[in-house]
């Protein structure tokens, strides 16, 4: 796994407006309801979050830090700046970075922050009072959807280098079929270029399914 080292910024947010109406987001139905399929599940003060599942645990997802329904959400305080989410490690789809939001009372959640896609997960399985407990289960988070996106990306990447063989075999195969009647070596050519062309298709295909899987 490699990870940047930069130093990390804090990310402000505006007081949500749900602490003057005593609302609160680790309530027992809005936890109920995160076993339910992602849907709004804020009404009128929070219409852009939402409630779901990762895996077994139930999370708080929006694209926009001032849509959660907790006072502050900022990127966790680490000695790096967060995950590369390519499995080449070039950053060109970001980076994953563990995040802490601040509750009323000096409770604290713990999720991560996709800066290429500017999704928000907090986790609401567990709460916390001090800051480094959550800020390395944030980043220990963040390394785990890290981890995911890597091995996701790592599929997909082989299924477009998959594609592009059979692409190119593709072509082989034309040139050498137009050619199959003008000697021996052609011949022999043509039937190479259709079996390399049939063996590129099996592995596009297996590739495939891969990345589907």
């Amino acid at each position: 796994m490699q990870n940047i080292t930069c130093n990390v910024t804090k990310c402000p947010t505006q007081p949500a407006p749900w602490h003057r109406r005593g609302f609160d987001p680790l309530s027992r139905p809005l936890r109920e309801r995160a076993a339910q399929k992602p849907r709004p599940v804020f009404d009128s003060h929070f219409p852009d979050a939402c409630m779901g599942r990762n895996g077994s645990q139930p999370v708080i997802v929006a694209f926009e830090p001032r849509a959660l329904p907790v006072r502050t959400v900022y990127t966790a305080k680490v000695d790096h700046n967060g995950w590369f989410a390519d499995c080449e490690g070039t950053g060109d789809r970001g980076v994953i970075q563990g995040a802490i939001a601040n509750l009323s009372h000096g409770r604290m959640l713990a999720g991560y922050h996709h800066t290429d896609t500017g999704e928000w997960v907090l986790f609401c399985d567990a709460v916390y009072t001090e800051v480094s407990e959550a800020t390395g289960m944030a980043d220990d988070h963040a390394r785990v959807y890290a981890d995911q996106e890597q091995e996701h990306d790592a599929k997909f990447r082989a299924m477009c280098d998959a594609e592009n063989l059979v692409e190119s075999h593709i072509t082989d195969a034309q040139d050498a079929i137009a050619a199959r009647n003008t000697s021996s070596r052609n011949r022999q050519w043509a039937r190479d270029a259709i079996e390399n062309l049939r063996q590129a298709r099996i592995e596009c295909e297996a590739a495939t399914k891969v990345y589907g899987a």
